[in-house]
């Protein structure tokens, strides 16, 4: 009876195995998203416009001036930038410091910020933006973790 022999068959097994593990858990790619996440919540506080200027910030959200009315409540945030005051919230969206989210819940990689404020303000100045070159980026880590693993 006529046969064939498939050589290297188990490795092929093991290595589809390894793919399909790191397709259903993505916790060896996520210190790689949370540093593309925090990049780019970095550069979009570095965007940040004058409190008395609506401007674009890295993603392409648009942050809307902040109102005559709160500026002369608050008359020392005059000459600053939108959401850099304490450096509170900003500091929450990197890995470890207080109010800090890092964390892998079943296939789902989340990485933010637990303060209250983030999450009203992100409704007024979206902090969470999907752009193309960051689902470029966390897109390539992924598809790289997935058929390498690394």
């Amino acid at each position: 009876m006529p046969t064939a022999e498939i050589s290297g068959l188990r490795e092929q097994v093991k290595q589809l195995q390894a793919l399909a593990t790191r397709t259903s858990d993505l916790s060896g790619v996520a210190p790689k998203l949370y540093a593309i996440a925090q990049k780019d919540f970095t550069l979009r506080f570095q965007s940040s416009p004058s409190v008395t200027s609506s401007a674009a910030v890295y993603g392409g959200a648009t942050w809307n001036r902040l109102s005559d009315a709160y500026l002369k409540r608050n008359p020392n945030r005059k000459g600053g930038k939108q959401l850099i005051d304490t450096g509170e919230l900003r500091r929450s969206f990197l890995r470890g410091k207080p109010g800090n989210i890092a964390r892998v819940v079943g296939k789902t990689v989340e990485f933010g910020s637990s303060l209250p404020k983030a999450e009203w303000m992100n409704k007024k100045r979206p902090l969470v933006v999907e752009h193309e070159q960051l689902a470029k980026e966390a897109g390539a880590a992924i598809e790289t973790y997935i058929t390498t693993g690394k």
